[in-house]
């Protein structure tokens, strides 16, 4: 897949990706990762929210985000990415599917991407366990028409074709 503006930083915003540089989780676990498959274990193992922050008192980067700038060092192809969207384990795996696309995919191939997805009806809770509950479709969507994260990133024009399914 080919990854759309700065594949150095992914499109994530300066100061979350200083702090993923930075991160002791990033330089001790996601670097050690070298395939799809081994990245994808450590979303179902160690992720339980896609918000790119840490919560309580630490301020560093989110485990999700680490592992999310770690998929877009791996230049995951078409087939890699679409696994990560159909995987049936966990709906993190998916979220971190559908954020990776939000930063890398050229905007003009979206639609191609999220017309699958815009009514999926799995639900989870993207800010973790006491976070509000939503579909993967709602999800997908939002990031997408930029009314949740991804910061830094600017949000996705709907064209008239996309827009009355969304």
């Amino acid at each position: 897949m080919e990854q759309y503006g700065n594949t150095s930083t992914y499109n994530i915003e300066t100061v979350l990706y200083q702090n993923v540089q930075n991160s002791e989780y990033f330089k001790n676990n996601c670097v050690k990762l070298s395939a799809i498959d081994e990245l994808i274990d450590e979303v179902y193992y160690s992720v339980d929210n896609v918000e790119p922050w840490m919560s309580g008192n630490a301020r560093g980067a989110s485990s999700a985000f680490c592992l999310l700038f770690r998929l877009g060092q791996l230049k995951p192809t078409d087939e890699e990415v679409q696994k990560f969207l159909d995987h049936s384990d966990s709906p993190f795996i998916r979220a971190l599917g559908f954020l990776y696309l939000r930063y890398v995919v050229n905007p003009r191939q979206i639609w191609d991407w999220l017309q699958y997805y815009i009514e999926d009806r799995e639900e989870f809770q993207p800010s973790g366990p006491t976070g509000k509950t939503v579909t993967i479709g709602v999800f997908a969507r939002d990031i997408f028409l930029d009314q949740l994260f991804p910061p830094g990133v600017p949000p996705v024009r709907a064209s008239r074709l996309m827009r009355p399914a969304l």
